[in-house]
């Protein structure tokens, strides 16, 4: 499996609600190394920043008495 397939897995798996520690331990006991997995996850961090919207204005912070 390449980097950008166990991404995708991570991925997808994260949006199942597993968390990155309970994928690194189960990638790592599958028998991928433990660079690969980081790597994949790197990928599939900056893959899921990419899909989350940027803030275009800046929030008014209004204080009432």
């Amino acid at each position: 499996m390449s980097t950008q397939q166990l991404s995708e897995y991570i991925i997808k798996n994260l949006k199942k609600g597993y968390t990155i520690d309970s994928l690194r331990f189960s990638l790592v006991s599958q028998g991928y190394t433990k660079i690969t997995v980081e790597n994949a996850i790197d990928l599939a961090n900056k893959s899921l920043a990419k899909e989350i919207p940027a803030i275009r204005e800046r929030p008014e912070i209004v204080y009432k008495v």
